[in-house]
């Protein structure tokens, strides 16, 4: 029976060489724990029959679904990054709130990490920038000339409204 090849031995051969393949650096410390333990209780198991075979393939497989992918935190710095580049006095009180919110969000976890970007990135899609109005009145000085002088140097003539008054209105 030493030269038997089973139907799902190929499918198994595969999936050997992706758990012996797997960079450890690219996964969570605890999903990578979990992967060791799944991978060598699987690796464990026979092959003698066809059944086994596949038994032995769908538990590797399994192992490697486990596996948690670590999130590049250089997109969390990029969003982090540019929130800090703005002026709150820019943006509305509204708007400026959810962005500091965000901003507030921990990132203890690959998920909280995850979540974190992703409110940042729609926070700061969402900014409105606040209206800037002068809130400030020109002054107006009026002399006894036929002109008036506005702050801002403008000078215009005096509009004579003597002639516009009627006795008694």
């Amino acid at each position: 029976m030493n030269n038997l090849v089973f139907a799902g031995q190929a499918d198994l051969d595969t999936a050997k060489n992706a758990v012996q393949t797997v960079n450890q650096s690219l996964y969570t410390s605890a999903s990578w724990t979990l992967f060791e333990s799944a991978r060598t209780a699987a690796l464990a198991l026979p092959e003698t029959t066809n059944a086994e075979v596949i038994t032995k393939r769908i538990a590797l497989n399994t192992a490697l679904t486990g596996l948690i992918t670590l999130v590049d935190s250089a997109a969390l710095a990029a969003v982090v990054g540019q929130a800090a580049s703005l002026l709150q006095a820019d943006y509305t009180g509204e708007t400026w709130s959810t962005l500091s919110t965000a901003l507030a969000l921990p990132e203890t976890t690959n998920a909280l990490v995850v979540a974190k970007t992703t409110a940042l990135q729609t926070a700061l899609a969402g900014l409105v920038r606040a209206l800037a109005i002068n809130t400030t009145t020109p002054e107006i000085i009026i002399t006894q000339s036929s002109q008036v002088t506005i702050d801002n140097g403008v000078t215009q003539p005096l509009l004579d409204v003597s002639s516009l008054i009627t006795a008694g209105t």
